[in-house]
Formats: structure tokens, C-alpha cells, sequence
């Protein structure tokens, strides 16, 4: 089993503050595959998910192994991403905003795409494609799409 050792400086436990500053305590935390396949292991039944994880690293682990299956560079609707994580736990929409909020995926205009594979589209990449940067908003803040400039 491969570890990796967590260090606290001038605490002897997480939360607690140790008395004496600069004083470093740590603790072996178990970082192998079989420990993330056993997590899986645990919240799967017949390839669909029993629950979703309170514990957020056992949570960051579900989804990871739900972000794997949207294709890298490819943009998805929202529509179709609900019916990717459908097919895995019920309440998609959860499963849909927790992988937003871990940041493993990017959500734009409606559209979702996985992070890290697709590059944000600035002001460059939108100028190059004749969209004017500065996007039409609705009143409650969200945006409606880009425009052509000169329209």
C-alpha cells in the first residue's frame, strides 16, 4: 500500500493547536487505487449508485468515477448530461451541480464540458468567431448567449 504522510504544523490534531508552535505532527493517510475501488465498491449496486457520499473524500471519489464518463473536449446540453447521470443515481441534478462544484466539470450558457479540456472562450476566442464579448444578461444576472457583433 502506497501512503502519504499529512502533516499538521503547531497542532496535534486537526482543529486542535498544539501548545508548542512549530511542532509537526502527521499522520499516514492511505492513497492507493484499491482504497478509491473499494469506496466504489461500497456505494454501487448493479452499476448504479446506492447513495451519494457524505464524507466529501469519499464523495470527490463517486464523482471523479462519474466525470470519467464524459468524453474529454466535448461539449454537452444539460439535457444530455442529465441523462448520462440518470443513468447512475435518480436525483441527476444533484450529481450534475456536485460535479460543478468539485470543479469537474464547467458550465456555461447551459452547456457542461469536463475541466481541464476545453479552454475558457475569452474575448480572444470570441472575437475571432465575430461574437462580441460582453454577453446579454437577463435581469436575474444569468447569461443569454453571445451576440454577433454588428448585429
Amino acid at each position: 500500500m502506497v501512503t502519504t504522510t499529512v502533516s499538521w504544523y503547531g497542532q496535534s490534531e486537526p482543529g486542535r493547536v498544539c501548545a508548542l508552535p512549530g511542532v509537526r505532527y502527521s499522520q499516514q493517510v492511505p492513497t492507493d487505487q484499491g482504497w478509491e475501488e473499494r469506496v466504489l465498491a461500497n456505494f454501487m449496486d448493479a452499476g448504479r449508485l446506492k447513495q451519494i457520499p457524505a464524507r466529501a473524500k469519499k464523495r470527490r471519489v463517486v464523482l471523479r468515477w462519474l466525470a470519467d464518463h464524459f468524453r474529454p473536449a466535448e461539449r454537452y446540453p444539460e439535457a444530455q448530461v442529465n441523462d448520462i447521470l440518470r443513468r447512475y443515481h435518480d436525483d441527476f441534478a444533484l450529481l450534475r451541480r456536485l460535479l460543478v462544484d468539485e470543479e469537474l466539470m464547467h458550465r456555461e450558457a447551459g452547456m457542461y464540458w469536463r475541466a481541464g479540456t476545453l479552454p475558457y472562450p475569452g474575448a480572444n476566442a470570441l472575437m475571432t468567431l465575430g461574437l462580441s464579448s460582453t454577453r446579454p444578461r437577463r435581469q436575474d444576472g444569468f447569461v443569454t448567449g453571445a451576440t454577433r457583433i454588428g448585429d
